[in-house]
């Protein structure tokens, strides 16, 4: 695979990950903690989504 190929499924991947997030912030089931340990996502990033600062 070429590398413009491999940064292409990562960014869906990226995506696709980003969504659910979002999703299980919605639900309001989950703990920021329990949801960046799930994603693999930093805390920091779970906690922006969270307060809305980032899309």
């Amino acid at each position: 695979m070429c590398n413009l190929s491999e940064g292409i499924e990562k960014r869906g991947d990226t995506k696709r990950m980003l969504i659910v997030v979002k999703n299980m912030i919605k639900k309001g089931k989950y703990a920021p903690e329990e949801i960046a340990e799930i994603s693999g996502m930093p805390i920091e990033k779970v906690l922006e989504l969270m307060n809305g600062k980032t899309a």
